[in-house]
């Protein structure tokens, strides 16, 4: 599902899967943007909304945290 280079906006990607079987959630997806901006473009990117989908149709509990350094 790695988007870097299909979607302009995405900087890095990088996918982790968590070797915790205690913990309630199985992959990780650490994305990297310019800003604020870039990140709500990639959001609304066509390859994005499909990708979210499909792990939307998966049952894929989901959480969300984006951060500024």
């Amino acid at each position: 599902m790695g988007l870097k280079g299909v979607a302009p906006t995405l900087i890095e990607c990088e996918v982790g899967i968590n070797c915790n079987p205690n913990e309630k959630y199985d992959i990780v997806f650490i994305d990297i943007f310019k800003d604020l901006d870039d990140l709500k473009a990639y959001a609304g990117h066509p390859e994005h909304v499909k990708a979210a989908q499909i792990l939307k149709e998966a049952g894929t509990m989901r959480a969300c945290l984006d951060f500024e350094i």
